[in-house]
Formats: structure tokens, C-alpha cells, sequence
């Protein structure tokens, strides 16, 4: 995983915005392989002197405040959430520019991520990253007629694909580019389910053409990624199944 993180560091160079406080996409990149126990100091280093435990989605965590900017005559406000929700890790960046938004968003697309808006014309339409076991979600807040940006980055544990038994524990994997992840490139491919002649859906099969094959069909076609249901053996399951393999 570090090593990803510096392939993803090295394939795209620091952001020109503002002053050497400013934090970037790429920081935020850099803060994801970080630690927990070095959290506080790199972030404290970037300009976000001010920590307070907070509650984001229902999950105990922290939020780093930065001092305000001033670029262009305008005031830019920035914090940091990081918390923890199951078996991932969350760290979003929130600023009040919109430059740096639209400047954010461009230095993803260039890293070695799977996007799904490479023809998206809008400046500020949401977009998903993906990468193994990251994704990197960029949206819009609107919040008292002022608008905030907001990129969140997820990193989920890669389980030891020993431990991997039941068709229950396959459950857990919610993308193509997870299972990727976990059971390598070779081992998992991109296909099409074909349930009628009428119907079909995307899907990822997982040890294709062997014994163990897993079909893994997703509600989110366009990015792989929101798992419907596994077959196996021609059934199918979900959260209220498990199978011995």
C-alpha cells in the first residue's frame, strides 16, 4: 500500500496554489499513507494547527482547522476530517475555493486512478476516483447559499485473501478495483452477466473459468462498484447467505 502511495506521489507534482501552506490533493495523497500516530504532525506542518474530536457520520473522529488565506482579495477556509468507519479510513479535504477544486479534480484525472467522468464538461460535477483499495470521491457542498468543495479519500484494509472462506466474507468486497486489490489484476476481470435476452449487467468474475469462480454483479455499472449480489454455481447470494468454498 506505501508503495502505491509514493507511485501516486511521484506521478504528479505539488499543486502552484497559494503559498506554501496551502494543502493540496497531492497532501492529501501524501497524509493517506501517513500513520495514525504521525497524523497529528504532518498535518500540524501543513498548516492546521487546530485539532478538535468531531462526529462525522456517525463516527468519532477529529477535524484540523487551517488559519484563512488570502488569495486574490478573497478569503480561503479549509479544514480536515479523518475518522474511521469499519475497516476504512476516511481523511476529506474541505476548502471554500473554487479554483482549487477545479485544480484538484484536473491533478486527479492525471494520476493513475479509474475515472468515470473523463468526458464530463461540467466544472463542478461530482467525480469518483478509483484506484485498489482508494477512491477519491470530489463534489460540491451548498450550505447557506455558500457553496464548499470537498474531496474525500477512503482507504479500505486489504484483507489476506487466506482468511477468504465464505461466501459471506466476499461481501465485503464493493468494487472491481477491491478486488483487484486483494486478489490481483490476473484474478479478476471485467465481463457482462447475461440473465435473459433482455437483460444483462456488468459484472467482475473473480478466478474466471475455475472452481472457485465468484460473479460479482454491481449496482453502479458505470464504475464497478456497489455490490448487488455474488453468484456462485449459478446461485445467488447476499448479506443473509454463506457457502463453505
Amino acid at each position: 500500500m506505501g508503495r502505491l502511495f509514493l507511485i501516486l506521489g511521484l506521478l504528479c507534482p505539488a499543486m502552484c496554489i497559494g503559498q506554501s501552506k496551502s494543502f493540496s490533493v497531492d497532501d492529501l495523497v501524501g497524509l493517506s499513507s501517513v500513520s495514525p500516530q504521525s497524523f497529528d504532525d504532518y498535518i500540524a506542518k501543513k498548516g492546521f494547527p487546530v485539532k478538535r474530536r468531531s462526529l462525522t457520520d456517525n463516527n468519532m473522529g477529529y477535524t484540523f482547522y487551517g488559519s484563512p488565506e488570502v488569495k486574490d482579495s478573497v478569503v480561503v477556509n479549509r479544514s480536515i476530517n479523518l475518522y474511521k468507519s469499519g475497516d476504512t479510513w476516511y481523511v476529506a479535504l474541505h476548502t471554500s475555493s473554487e479554483d482549487e477544486y477545479i485544480s484538484g479534480r484536473s491533478r486527479l484525472k492525471k494520476m493513475n486512478l479509474v475515472c468515470d467522468g473523463h468526458h464530463e464538461t461540467s466544472d463542478k460535477a461530482p467525480m469518483l476516483f478509483q484506484k485498489k483499495a482508494i477512491t477519491v470521491q470530489a463534489t460540491v457542498d451548498s450550505e447557506e447559499n455558500e457553496e464548499g468543495y470537498t474531496f474525500l479519500f477512503a482507504r479500505k484494509e486489504i484483507p489476506d485473501p487466506s482468511n477468504i472462506r465464505y461466501a459471506e466474507d466476499l461481501l465485503k468486497f464493493d468494487s472491481h478495483e477491491y478486488l483487484v486489490a486483494c486478489f490481483g489484476e490476473n484474478n479478476v476481470k471485467k465481463d457482462v452477466y447475461v440473465f435473459s435476452e433482455t437483460e444483462s449487467k456488468k459484472c467482475s468474475i473473480l478466478f474466471p473459468n475455475s472452481n472457485e469462480q465468484a460473479v460479482f454483479v454491481w449496482e453502479d455499472e458505470t464504475n464497478y462498484r456497489k455490490l448487488s449480489y455474488i453468484i456462485i454455481s449459478g446461485t445467488f447470494y447476499s448479506r443473509w447467505r454463506s457457502l463453505q468454498w
